[in-house]
């Protein structure tokens, strides 16, 4: 089968899909506005967008929109898919029901349902209007099942795919356990808002208060000034450490070091 994805190339949930298909020998391709970065997308063929305005979120995609739908209709007609597969709904999946191919499979990934349409009356219409289209949506739960359902209640179509783990690669082990005393981990790929960070930050002096050996390791990407000014002003920063973004393939190590996890969202 010859699939084709539009989807962050940057992302390992992009990375997940294309290579899953491609190591079982189709022929996967993978259209992006972002570049692949260290990821393994084994034998799939990356084609980037190019874009044509400065990225600030609402005013350059409306900019980018009919360029890059364009590029998309060429390399549709090029690659010439079995089938269409748009992951994130108000922007690739736009591309997708723009570029007029069909089978289209459309994935929700969380954010584009529960926040974008919310935030932007545009995105909002363009949600409903998008989420219509498809032949098949996918979605990782049951209450982003839901909130979509708000959008599209007629497509019957819908299928909720859990995100997996594999219990091999992913268990508990004292081999990777450090000696810092109770460790208390979290993660997300970004430091964002939306994770709610800052209000984890105001918990920990309570965590502190029960356990006085507790060390608690944050890990991300992007800019934590603004929280470790948190930390000094509420006077805990000793116990905390940004650790940086933890590549996929370290996860198990960095989880097994965990006496608890936290994984948060602002809903």
């Amino acid at each position: 089968m010859k699939i084709c994805y539009i989807a962050p190339a940057d992302s390992i949930h992009t990375h997940r899909w294309v290579k899953y298909f491609a190591d079982r020998g189709h022929e996967v391709h993978l259209i992006s506005f972002e570049p692949l970065g260290d990821g393994d997308i084994g034998r799939t063929e990356l084609h980037i967008l190019k874009r044509f305005s400065l990225r600030v979120k609402i005013v350059s995609f409306v900019i980018d929109l009919v360029p890059c739908v364009i590029q998309v209709r060429k390399l549709l007609k090029k690659i010439n898919p079995d089938i269409l597969h748009a992951h994130y709904i108000t922007d690739n999946g736009l591309l997708g029901v723009m570029s007029g191919f069909h089978p289209l499979v459309l994935s929700a990934w969380g954010s584009d349902i529960l926040i974008d349409p919310k935030r932007y009356p545009l995105l909002k219409l363009l949600t409903e209007y998008t989420l219509k289209k498809a032949d098949v949506i996918t979605c990782t739960s049951r209450y982003l099942h839901d909130a979509i359902l708000q959008y599209a209640p007629q497509n019957p179509t819908m299928k909720t795919i859990p995100f997996g783990i594999d219990i091999g690669v992913f268990k508990s082990s004292d081999e990777h356990r450090n000696h810092l005393g109770r460790v208390i981990g979290t993660t997300k790929g970004h430091l964002r808002s939306i994770y709610g960070l800052e209000y984890f930050i105001k918990s920990i002096p309570h965590i502190l208060e029960k356990y006085k050996d507790v060390k608690v390791l944050i890990a991300g990407s992007g800019d934590h000034s603004q929280y470790s000014r948190m930390l000094k002003n509420i006077g805990i920063e000793n116990a905390v450490q940004f650790v940086g973004l933890i590549p996929h393939g370290a996860m198990p190590e960095y989880l097994s070091s965990m006496d608890d996890f936290l994984s948060r969202y602002i809903i």
